[in-house]
């Protein structure tokens, strides 16, 4: 995964960067049970990219 500079990534980037089907990172948004809890700004969900590091590191949150 290309390190941005923006601490928040948006939902799609993180499918890519777990290599996860968009559906399951929008069923951990909506439903929880994710290993990682998203960021909601106003309707929007955007995602710590720190926390979709150490993911992508072996650990979660």
């Amino acid at each position: 995964m290309s390190t941005g500079s923006h601490p928040l990534m948006k939902s799609h980037e993180v499918a890519e960067a777990l290599r996860l089907a968009h559906a399951t990172i929008r069923s951990w948004s909506a439903h929880g049970g994710g290993p990682i809890k998203p960021v909601k700004i106003g309707s929007r969900v955007f995602w710590n990219r720190e926390d979709v590091e150490r993911l992508l590191a072996g650990g979660a949150q």
